[in-house]
This record gives structure tokens, sequence and C-alpha cells, in this order.
């Protein structure tokens, strides 16, 4: 845990969610250049990026498994409503 001494954390740069102990003593917020150790560098948006092509496959077999799932219940409905007639 580290605690920065009042005027650095006053000059900080990095916000308390990019902290990775989420924590208010150890994390006012650092100079990224000082702690690197202590804050995550990386974005979400690559972070979202690389879990999308890694599970690609498995989202995209997932989604017409509800797709198809879907699909029958409207048939299903279809089907069930002509037989009440």
């Amino acid at each position: 845990m580290v605690t920065l001494p009042p005027d650095e954390a006053a000059t900080s740069k990095v916000s308390q969610g990019c902290c990775k102990a989420m924590s208010n003593e150890s994390c006012p917020g650092f100079d990224p250049r000082k702690y690197e150790q202590y804050i995550y560098t990386d974005g979400c948006k690559e972070k979202v990026q690389d879990f999308m092509a890694r599970y690609e496959i498995i989202i995209g077999a997932v989604s017409v498994a509800f797709a198809l799932i879907e699909l029958m219940a409207i048939i299903a409905a279809c089907s069930l409503y002509k037989s009440l007639d």
C-alpha cells in the first residue's frame, strides 16, 4: 500500500477508478510515471476487444442458439394459436 504525501496527491493525474487497490488511502490518484505498478494502464476498449477476439466463436454460437430457440418458440406459439381456431 502506497500513501502519497499531501502535496503530491494534490497534483495527481490518475483517477480513483484506475487504481488496482481500491482504497482511498492507497490511491488518491498517482502520477502515472512514478506509480505504474499501482494503476491499470490498459483501457477498457482494448480489454473488450481482446475478450471478444478470444471468445468470438463461443459468443457467436450462443447467439445463434438463442436465436434458434426464439424462432422455435415463435413457431410453437403460431401453431398453438392455429390449433385453437
